[in-house]
């Protein structure tokens, strides 16, 4: 490692230990060891610890200075965001106390953690950004010359710190008043730390790309990295089978150099999607026949985002999304005998049941036995008039966050609602839904909450036959070793796991190609893995109806790479022999420039799987 810059008198005001704690002592558990930061610098930052300026609204958010156990530093700068909206809503401003002249190089450095978020992935985020006051009013031609120096960066931390560079140069004179780095985290309920603040000038002494700058990325990105080998080898034997197609006469007699042509058309595993109901119905969609293709030639499984949720079933959220429109879209999707499951029979908290529920919730005294009575009837009412086209249900969704009812009812209630789910749809599987696990970046409170929640639904009896894992993955998407070994750790319940809610808030269209890539790899690698669901269409498509980088990776593998078509002729014991990916067939045999289609399912077997035809 390179020798850190040495300590000066205003890291010591911001909360940094001695410079020894980071290069020899011991570092808070799980953090990171910190990259060196180059020496020459001169810190023009104002104590954030002392001076800050919050933003408009200081009801939407608050800012402190907390004691912590950070990686060189004994306190921090905690942010926390009320609100889930825009990131200017709530923000936070810091300044300098010296100017900077043209040509003058910083860099930005700082530590994060994130104690607490409402987002899904478990990770913060808050655009850090070196500005200008008044930018956006300003002309083009200023902006664009000032480009230089209006930098920002996504942070998205999980629970363990973790070392953030941002770096810009002056493309002119800027005064003490004109400059200021925005902290802006309005955009999720989320409490944040951020430890060892500093602005960084070393004038013209350095170039601007010879300065660290955090780029997100994962372990494991790398073309040659070894998790890959060791993936195509589970892929090959969980999702592949040596399969032989005998063609016989009517007699039974092989015949010998019939032309065979083989195509998947259905994986068996399931590359999924959730979609808006209304949105295959001509009636709310012109583009209905456009969206109904691509989903059948995309995907192999499905769901809705919305349609089957308590709000919309008792009509709560008007037309587009009432019962009639609902069972509409689940017919369409039984004629195609596409796989689907429901999402989802119960959301136990205020914001997700229906209103007539949530006023029961709300009640000054509430009635456990009323609540308890209307939930089941609900799961009665839904399961039975969506039985004839359903797979799997989310029986209950994020029930560690969401605990409004069981607050009021007790825990014993979940075990109710999967034994009334089962008497209602014997025959569909039934599913526990939960957020921040396979996109938890390190082994924090909520994966043990989940353990310990399977625990207790299978100790209680509940017949749970699915784990549901939601996957929003944020702004720095973990490793595929990580999610290799979340999976076994779940994988011990001897359960099937799905990736349920899978989408990306990554804007490098490049990473967003790779992770999806890898991600898609690890999920379909893993033998306790039943499918990925891609959470919303848009993941797959943009506006313009053109593929996004998450589409275009679901289609080099599922079209492409993980894709079987082959063909050749019968030998003379009229069989036609490979190793094929698991799913739905079609096979063309052509006798005599005649040709006959055919349709079989390939499954997994201990011997080759042996199809008989006969023209």
């Amino acid at each position: 490692m390179k020798r850190l810059r040495k300590m000066s008198d205003h890291a010591k005001r911001i909360g940094r230990t001695l410079p020894i704690v980071l290069l020899g002592g011991t570092l808070a558990a799980g953090a990171q060891m910190p990259e060196s930061i180059p020496e020459g610098g001169t810190s023009i930052l104002v104590n954030p610890l002392v001076e800050f300026r919050q933003g408009i609204s200081k009801a939407k958010g608050r800012v402190g200075v907390v004691e912590t156990a950070g990686p060189g530093f004994t306190k921090a700068l905690e942010v926390e965001s009320r609100v889930r909206g825009n990131n200017w809503e709530y923000q936070v401003y810091l300044h300098v106390n010296a100017p900077i002249r043209k040509g003058d190089v910083l860099l930005v450095h700082f530590w994060a953690r994130t104690p607490y978020t409402a987002d899904e992935s478990g990770q913060s985020h808050i655009k850090v950004a070196i500005e200008l006051p008044g930018l956006w009013k300003r002309p083009r031609k200023e902006k664009t010359l000032l480009a230089p120096l209006t930098k920002s960066i996504m942070l998205a931390a999980g629970t363990e710190w973790k070392q953030f560079f941002l770096r810009a140069q002056a493309p002119r004179d800027v005064s003490v008043k004109e400059f200021m780095v925005a902290l802006r985290s309005g955009m999720e309920r989320q409490r944040v730390q951020l430890g060892a603040l500093d602005i960084l000038n070393y004038g013209q002494s350095v170039k601007v790309e010879d300065l660290p700058l955090t780029v997100p990325t994962y372990a494991g990105r790398e073309p040659d990295a070894h998790w890959r080998q060791e993936a195509n080898a589970r892929i090959r034997q969980h999702r592949m089978q040596e399969m032989k197609i005998v063609v016989v006469d009517q007699n039974g007699k092989p015949l010998e150099g019939v032309a065979v042509k083989l195509e998947l058309k259905r994986h068996a595993f399931g590359f999924g999607t959730a979609f808006r109901a209304s949105h295959v119905l001509e009636e709310f969609n012109p583009g209905h026949m456009v969206y109904r293709e691509r989903i059948l030639e995309n995907f192999s499984s499905a769901s809705f985002v919305n349609a089957l949720k308590w709000h919309p079933w008792v009509g709560d959220w008007g037309k587009q999304f009432d019962r009639k429109v609902t069972l509409e879209a689940l017919k369409w999707v039984a004629g195609q005998k596409l796989p689907f499951r429901g999402h989802c029979l119960v959301w136990p908290r205020k914001s997700s049941v229906s209103k007539a529920m949530r006023k029961m919730l709300e009640v000054e005294n509430p009635n456990p036995e009323e609540i308890q009575r209307g939930i089941l009837e609900h799961i009665n009412s839904i399961g039975r008039e969506t039985a004839f086209w359903m797979q799997e249900w989310d029986v209950l969704n994020e029930s560690i966050p969401c605990h409004d009812v069981q607050d009021i009812c007790g825990d014993e209630v979940m075990v109710e609602w999967f034994k009334e789910a089962r008497k209602v749809l014997p025959g569909v599987k039934l599913a526990l839904n939960e957020y921040s696990i396979l996109s938890s970046l390190t082994d924090g409170k909520k994966l043990a909450q989940h353990e310990q929640r399977v625990k207790y639904l299978l100790g209680h009896g509940a017949p749970v036959d699915v784990l549901g894992m939601q996957c929003h993955m944020g702004g720095t998407p973990p490793s595929p070793k990580r999610i290799l070994k979340v999976l076994d750790r779940f994988a011990k319940f001897d359960l099937p796991i799905r990736a349920t809610e899978f989408d990306l808030k990554i804007s490098d269209k490049k990473l967003a190609y790779d992770f999806t890539r890898d991600f898609y790899t690890v999920m379909f690698s893993h033998p306790s893995v039943l499918g990925v669901q891609m959470w919303g269409f848009e993941q797959m498509y943009d506006k313009n109806s053109d593929l996004t980088a998450v589409g275009r990776a679901h289609r080099d593998l599922v079209l492409d790479r993980w894709h079987t078509r082959e063909k050749g002729r019968t030998d003379r014991n009229g069989a036609f022999a490979c190793r094929a990916f698991l799913g739905t067939y079609t096979v063309t045999l052509t006798i005599n420039g005649a040709h006959i289609d055919k349709t079989f399912v390939l499954q997994a077997g201990k011997g080759p799987h042996i199809e008989t035809l006969t023209p």
